[in-house]
C-alpha cells in the first residue's frame, strides 16, 4: 500500500494515544514518588564495629583453613608422580646433596604446612 493511499489518523485516535501516554506517565510518577518515600523513612545506624572486625577475622580464618591443608600436588602418591624421581650426587667423601630434600614432601602428598620452609610460616596464619 503506497504512502497517500493510507487512511489517516482520527482525531479520535490521537486522543487515545494521548490519554495512554499520560495514564502511563502519571502511574510511573505515582510509583517512583512512593518509592522515594519509602526510601527516605530507612534509618541507617552506624555498624558495629567490633562485631563486624570479629566476623572478619572469623571469615578469614575459616576459608584458609582449607587452603592450609589442600593436598598441593595431585599426582602425589600415584604412579605418574613427576616429582617422585629424585637425582643425587656425592663428590669424594663429602656428604651427598639429593633432590629428593626439594621435592620430597611434595611427592608424599603434603600441603602448605608439611612444606620445609614455608610451613612455619603457613602455621601463623589464622584458622
Amino acid at each position: 500500500m503506497s504512502r497517500h493511499a493510507r487512511p489517516r489518523n482520527s482525531a479520535r485516535s490521537r486522543m487515545l494515544v494521548r490519554a495512554a501516554v499520560t495514564a502511563s506517565s502519571a502511574g510511573a510518577a505515582l510509583f517512583i514518588g512512593g518509592s522515594a518515600t519509602a526510601n527516605a523513612t530507612i534509618d541507617l545506624k552506624p555498624p558495629n564495629l567490633p562485631a563486624a572486625a570479629g566476623g572478619l577475622s572469623n571469615g578469614i580464618a575459616h576459608s584458609i583453613a582449607p587452603l592450609k591443608a589442600l593436598q598441593l600436588n595431585p599426582l602425589a602418591n600415584t604412579g605418574v608422580d613427576p616429582l617422585d624421581n629424585s637425582v643425587g650426587t656425592q663428590v669424594s667423601d663429602g656428604p651427598g646433596v639429593s633432590s629428593t630434600a626439594a621435592t620430597g614432601a611434595l611427592s608424599r602428598g603434603a600441603s602448605v604446612t608439611g612444606l620445609p620452609v614455608v610451613g612455619p610460616l603457613a602455621g601463623m596464619l589464622p584458622g
